[in-house]
């Protein structure tokens, strides 16, 4: 299943390096099956599993110390940009990854998905988003300078077939989280195809 063009990854780990956890994967096991990526602090984990940052972070550092590569996501939901509070909700989870360190973070890479826009059809603006990666950049950088030429910043929130390329070619946007659009095989080509041009 590896090759230069397809790695694999996993939706979600364990927060504990081992134990009796029924139903649950270390990242250790995940590395060991193959997987180089691990999904953590995704909204519907937060949301339907009461995942707090503390439980993203002990994920993150699992994955990290099993060799996985920690893609965490961030974004605000839709009281919390009415209210105008997307920074301060950004920053807060952000934070909650402060006790893995500076040099640390440089081996994550982050995914914005604004939560009002998962699955609905409509992504955020590109304003926004540009608005959201400007912020999370600055952000990450106050705590180590260094980061910044590293960091790694991806989009997701109801990525498709029709904005794709859109999405994927905006300025300090890595690349894109893809949800809905990646569970059938044809959209998921016909995605790939377009991003790749």
């Amino acid at each position: 299943m590896h090759g230069e063009w397809l790695t694999l990854g996993i939706q979600n780990v364990s927060a504990e390096a081992e134990g009796s956890f029924t139903g649950e994967i270390s990242a250790a096991m995940a590395f060991e099956a193959g997987a180089r990526y691990a999904l953590v602090g995704h909204s519907e984990r937060r949301r339907l599993f009461g995942e707090t940052d503390q439980v993203v972070a002990c994920k993150v550092e699992q994955s990290m110390r099993a060799g996985l590569v920690p893609v965490v996501c961030i974004g605000e939901t839709a009281e919390e940009r009415r209210a105008g509070q997307t920074e301060r909700v950004l920053a807060r989870q952000l934070e909650g990854l402060g006790a893995i360190g500076g040099a640390s973070l440089q081996a994550l890479w982050i995914a914005y998905e604004p939560v009002w826009s998962i699955g609905t059809g409509t992504p955020a603006t590109a304003e926004s988003i540009l608005e959201a990666a400007s912020f999370i950049r600055a952000h990450v950088v106050s705590s180590d300078a260094t980061i910044h030429a590293e960091l790694r910043l991806f989009y997701g929130g109801s990525v498709g077939v029709g904005n794709a390329s859109a999405l994927g070619a905006l300025e300090g946007v890595d690349g894109l989280l893809v949800g809905r659009a990646s569970v059938e095989t044809d959209s998921m080509i016909a995605l790939c195809r377009q991003v790749a041009g």
